[in-house]
């Protein structure tokens, strides 16, 4: 039984103009450790590289490939990632532990391959158990071009006005509503830490990203 939740359908509506096969995919119950354990066989590395902040922090940063239908429902299904933050602020962070730790020996393993010498295997692992690690999907031209016909996704809480501090809060309820499908990229940034391996004392986290995606669905 899944540790983790599926939106109602009620809740998340999805156009009917999309393909029966896909709608019913991102319908369906299923799970969100199924998603994760289909990343695991697919994933292939794309880039990495060693983010900096100042001179003293860095993190892992990578963009990973996967098949488009596990991405698809990665990231609209009423099982996925953004599900799991609609349910609550404390579940997505959940779903994105588990996530980074089942997926962490894979891209540890795909990065070490890679030979980045700046991305040793052992700081890598450190950076993506650190506090605020993230996955989420490659924002690309799709979030740019922001077609209608691929605003699919209807979620009532995420068309609200908010009052809270969220910047571009009315471009990421736009944002919410794209289910794109042919984005086939995930990006993974690991948490912040010394090139010792040593993380700060006070963590720095990205603030507001949970309940942005829980009230606007996008971050």
């Amino acid at each position: 039984m899944s540790r983790f939740n599926v939106a109602r359908l009620s809740d998340w509506c999805i156009r009917q103009t999309m393909s029966d096969a896909r709608r019913s995919r991102l319908l369906r119950r299923s799970s969100f450790e199924s998603i994760i354990a289909s990343l695991r066989n697919e994933l292939e590395l794309l880039t990495v590289r060693r983010g900096h902040k100042g001179k003293k922090l860095f993190r892992v940063e990578c963009t990973l490939l996967a098949k488009r239908v596990t991405v698809d429902v990665f990231h609209s299904a009423r099982f996925g990632y953004r599900a799991q933050f609609y349910s609550s602020e404390r579940m997505g962070e959940l779903a994105n532990e588990y996530a980074l730790k089942r997926l962490g020996p894979t891209i540890s393993a795909l990065i070490e391959t890679a030979g980045k010498r700046t991305c040793e295997s052992d700081w890598v692992k450190k950076s993506l158990a650190a506090p605020g690690a993230k996955l989420w999907i490659y924002q690309g031209q799709w979030l740019r071009t922001k077609k209608r016909s691929s605003r699919n996704l209807r979620v009532e809480r995420w068309g609200k006005i908010s009052t809270k501090p969220y910047k571009d809060a009315a471009k990421k309820r736009v944002w919410g509503q794209l289910t794109p499908w042919n984005e086939i990229r995930l990006d993974v940034k690991g948490g912040w830490i010394y090139r010792s391996g040593a993380t700060p004392k006070t963590p720095i986290l990205k603030k507001y990203r949970s309940a942005e995606i829980r009230d606007l669905g996008f971050t």
